[in-house]
């Protein structure tokens, strides 16, 4: 079976490495986000300025992972 092994210079690679180890988080949370979407698509009439309830969402759905936007700057 192939493996793979990334290597990180801490701490100055610090944020990259806490991505990396979130990576599937971020997915499932992006997931749980285009579902959402869709169903609010499906169900209701959006216009442009609900587009804000998109990223209210995406914050709500990140933070319930314990992920942060700041964890990639």
């Amino acid at each position: 079976m192939p493996k793979a092994t990334l290597e990180f210079n801490l701490p100055e690679e610090q944020s990259e490495w806490r991505v990396t180890d979130r990576a599937m988080d971020w997915a499932l949370a992006m997931w749980d986000l285009d579902q959402w979407a869709r169903s609010m698509i499906k169900h209701f009439d959006i216009d442009k300025y609900r587009l804000s309830l998109v990223r209210e969402k995406m914050c709500e759905l990140l933070e319930e992972r314990g992920i942060s936007l700041d964890d990639i700057s």
